[in-house]
């Protein structure tokens, strides 16, 4: 039999687990209104935001009066809690003194489970509620001829953007029509269009100049904000660059001038144009007697 004490002690520590199991709580259930550091639930983040990408998920909230730092708890299994993510399927956990949080490296088509906790004077928060995310690929590699199957990695010219329906032009680096290189005024653009028409670019002659929303909707930025970003937002501070989906978009310049030319319809063509620089994402205006690259596009659907 055990002493008082240690028997004391025993009691009031299983007797909260026993409580919650009667009370049917489950890892899914929102915060409860207390935590056994003593913080209340309203201190785990607020305004969540998940946007699940290729291979990678984006999260932001609000920030925690006084947090020192966050807790993400992911898994590939529902009812994920601070206390068993390390038991599921892919669970772990970051720490970071701030939103945005990057996952990168999970799996397309696989639905993640994660919850939120603040860290304020060394004690962790109650948790948020569970919230899910399945990353998926929006783009398809489409070869020179025009065949989407079988497409291999290092081997196609076209990319496809099942969201939108657009088909873009894959920059090479060959010194052809398509090479990454290659700078044009405004004045050009028709004949780089009638080239690449002329070549039927993975079987298509329909290809044309974007417009400056639809180049807006490539950029990528790895720690946020979400694309389309507004007219001269960039991505935050200490993104990758180029931002864009190098998986699907390579041979892209990683410098401060990657600016792309759009169609010459948003601005008076014979001063200046629209385009998008892919260093940070940034939408501008330049003037049309400087040189820019080049990515044409058409309509798939």
């Amino acid at each position: 039999m055990f002493p008082h004490h240690i028997w004391t002690a025993l009691r009031y520590a299983i007797l909260p687990v026993v409580i919650m199991l009667l009370s049917g709580c489950s890892p899914e259930d929102e915060a409860t209104s207390t935590v056994d550091d003593g913080l209340v639930d309203n201190t785990y983040p607020g305004n969540i935001i998940i946007e699940a990408r290729d291979r990678n998920i984006l999260i932001s909230w609000d920030a925690v009066e006084n947090a020192s730092a966050y807790r993400v708890y992911l898994a590939a299994e529902k009812g994920v809690t601070p206390y068993n993510y390390d038991l599921l399927d892919g669970g772990i956990h970051y720490e970071v003194k701030k939103s945005p949080l990057v996952i990168a490296n999970v799996s397309n088509s696989v639905t993640y489970y994660l919850v939120i906790t603040s860290v304020i004077d060394n004690k962790e928060g109650a948790a948020s509620g569970q919230i899910a995310a399945t990353p998926v690929t929006y783009y398809q590699r489409v070869a020179s001829d025009g065949s989407r199957e079988g497409v291999s990695v290092n081997n196609f010219a076209c990319v496809e953007d099942l969201r939108n329906g657009l088909m873009w032009e894959v920059k090479t680096d060959d010194g052809t029509i398509h090479d990454r290189d290659n700078r044009y005024t405004l004045q050009s653009f028709d004949n780089v269009v009638s080239q690449v028409n002329h070549a039927a670019l993975c079987a298509y002659t329909d290809w044309r100049m974007p417009t400056k929303d639809e180049l807006k909707r490539l950029v990528f930025c790895d720690i946020g904000p979400r694309s389309p970003l507004d007219d001269d937002e960039g991505c935050y501070a200490g993104h990758a660059s180029p931002t864009i989906n190098l998986s699907y978009f390579p041979k892209v310049q990683d410098d401060y001038d990657a600016f792309y030319w759009s169609s010459a319809d948003t601005a008076d063509a014979s001063l200046a144009a629209w385009g998008v620089n892919f260093y940070d994402g940034r939408a501008s205006r330049a003037s049309a007697s400087e040189q820019h690259y080049v990515r044409l596009v058409r309509d798939a659907s």
